[in-house]
């Protein structure tokens, strides 16, 4: 009888982890998420020969928080398609939006409605501007119901801002640009992101944006925005000011906001994983 030795060929493992929000800001989480989800993950993340991650922040948390060597993780961040997220042409969006939602020259806030987004200090921002007598645009929220969306009624429900504040929790691919596109600024405050898609988003469209200094957001959006502090509401309060009142500041950060999408591709995203996988080799 003839025996064949088996031939056995090492396997590279390889994983993406987008971020670990889960170890760094465990109260947005489940209270399982701990046990259950983070040494999963952690699990793999140790065992891969390479790990794919979304942003510069989530790489540095990697490294400090799970012990990952830098040369073990590769940077391939998130990016929009240009040819569904651009300037086009304004007019048009706003007429469409006028005409389909019945608001114009609005604030904008992309993201489903949940306690880490951090909807509860834009409205608390937005019912301080109001109590100082400024006048305000309407606040349209866009974004499908959460576990935070009871809360959020309820404070709207106490400022008296019903009439104020639009929920739009079911918008089309074909929409959501021109929703950008006819906004007045759009404000994304959250308390932590892995990378940040909506001021992506808003920036490619020539929407100016504010969002939080914290975590990833500060790195796709550059100097382009308004960074607040998420903890400190009235900080909200003072860059929707100077949205509202500047308009020469608000132009300058639709052109930075302009320059700085093109930094985000998904050719450089592939072509540096193409690299990554090469390494492997």
């Amino acid at each position: 009888m003839q025996f064949v030795a088996p031939l056995f060929q090492t396997c590279k493992e390889v994983v993406s982890v987008h971020d670990i929000l889960f170890d760094t800001h465990p109260q947005f989480f489940p209270r399982s998420a701990p046990f259950t989800l983070a040494p999963l993950i952690r699990r793999s993340a140790h065992r891969a020969s390479l790990i794919l991650t979304i942003s510069e922040y989530s790489k540095r948390m990697l490294m400090e928080r799970w012990g990952i060597s830098e040369e073990r993780i590769c940077l391939t961040p998130c990016a929009i398609d240009p040819t569904i997220f651009n300037p086009g042409d304004l007019s048009q969006s706003r007429k469409l939006v006028k005409e389909t939602y019945d608001v114009e020259d609005y604030i904008l806030s992309v993201g489903r409605i949940e306690p880490r987004k951090n909807h509860q200090s834009l409205v608390r921002s937005y019912a301080d501007l109001k109590t100082r007598g400024k006048s305000l645009p309407k606040l349209v929220f866009v974004g499908g119901k959460d576990f935070g969306y009871r809360e959020l009624a309820a404070l709207i429900q106490e400022k008296g801002l019903e009439k104020d504040v639009v929920f739009l929790h079911s918008v089309s691919d074909v929409m959501l640009p021109h929703l950008y596109r006819a906004a007045l600024v759009m404000a994304y405050p959250s308390f932590a992101e892995g990378f940040g898609i909506p001021p992506l988003e808003a920036m490619a469209c020539g929407c100016p944006v504010i969002t939080s200094g914290t975590t990833a957001l500060p790195e796709v959006v550059g100097d382009s925005g308004w960074l607040i502090d998420p903890e400190k509401w009235p900080t909200i309060s003072e860059a929707l000011l100077m949205a509202i009142q500047d308009p020469s500041g608000r132009q300058e950060r639709i052109r930075k906001g302009l320059v700085q999408a093109t930094q985000y591709s998904w050719e450089r995203s592939a072509k540096a994983l193409l690299e990554a996988y090469d390494r492997l080799d």
